[in-house]
Formats: structure tokens, C-alpha cells, sequence
């Protein structure tokens, strides 16, 4: 399969707009349907981060651990606190897009297109996000799933100060 590159950027919040691009790109609108999957813990803070950057579009935003749709939660704005997964709730409609998270490589594959085939609609986009360079193509998923978009934070330089008083 070959691949371009559409967009460049550097760090967390450049790979927070690329993700918003990407969405743009994928038409998304008031009312339609995006799903993130991940593994809990680790993956919902990046996908809640996501999920901020195009609350302005309008779309209904679920959170969907393990790739399991019946876990599937609705997010929701919580006034003073910010996006928060709420009560089970699955998804009406097949989504225009779906976020896999690299956290997925901790549940079995097959669930992963079998959540696929049930919630994404014919025409939806599939997009893989990763802060691991080459993750999708080092574990065979870009081969075994039809990706349009795959998202990559490149490592960046993390510096510490200490303050001697």
C-alpha cells in the first residue's frame, strides 16, 4: 500500500491539530458519529485531547474501550471538569470515523474488525493515531486494516529542570 505524507507538525499540540485536520478532511459535520478505541487508562487522556479539538464540529463522540462496542460511552462536556466519558451508551448509527489507538495491540485482533464492520459506515474514515513511530506498519495492521489516515507523533526532546534554591 503506498503512503504520503499530507501534513507536518511538530509536538503534542501539533499532533492535536493534525488530528483536527484530519477530521476536517473527513467531512465530519454536526451530528455525525466518532468513535475513539483504546485500551482504558493510557489511551483515553490522548483520545479525550482529540476529542476536544473538534467538539466545535458538532459530531456525537463515544468512547469505546478494548474495541468492545457494547463498553461504548457517549462523551460529554462536564462544565469546570472537561470531556468525560458517560453512562453506556452504544452508538445509533454507524460513525463517519473511527480513532484506533495503538492500546488495541492488548486485545485480541479479531475484534478490532469486527467492531469495524459494525460501526463504521461504507464510506467512513479509519484512522490510526500512534506516539510510536511505525507502530501500525511494525505490528502488520496497516496491512490487515484499511486505514485512510494514520497519525504519528514523532518523538520529541523532553528536557527537566530542577530549581536549586
Amino acid at each position: 500500500m503506498e503512503k504520503e505524507v499530507i501534513l507536518k507538525t511538530e509536538g503534542l499540540v501539533g499532533f492535536i491539530d493534525a488530528f483536527r485536520e484530519v477530521a476536517k478532511k473527513s467531512g465530519i459535520q454536526k451530528g455525525d458519529i466518532v468513535i475513539f478505541s483504546g485500551c482504558p487508562g493510557s489511551c483515553f487522556p490522548t483520545i479525550s485531547n482529540f476529542a476536544l479539538a473538534i467538539q466545535d464540529l458538532g459530531a456525537i463522540m463515544y468512547w469505546v474501550p478494548d474495541a468492545d462496542l457494547d463498553e461504548a460511552r457517549k462523551l460529554e462536556m462536564v462544565e469546570n471538569v472537561g470531556l468525560q466519558a458517560g453512562e453506556k451508551e452504544k452508538p445509533q448509527r454507524k460513525a463517519k470515523l473511527i480513532l484506533l489507538t495503538p492500546g488495541l495491540l492488548a486485545v485480541d485482533f479479531d475484534k478490532i474488525p469486527k467492531m469495524l464492520q459494525e460501526a463504521l459506515k461504507e464510506d467512513g474514515k479509519l484512522v490510526g493515531e500512534t506516539p510510536i513511530p511505525n507502530f501500525f506498519e511494525n505490528v502488520g495492521w496497516e496491512n490487515k486494516l484499511s486505514f485512510d489516515y494514520i497519525i504519528e507523533l514523532n518523538p520529541c526532546a523532553v528536557e527537566v529542570f530542577q530549581f536549586k534554591r
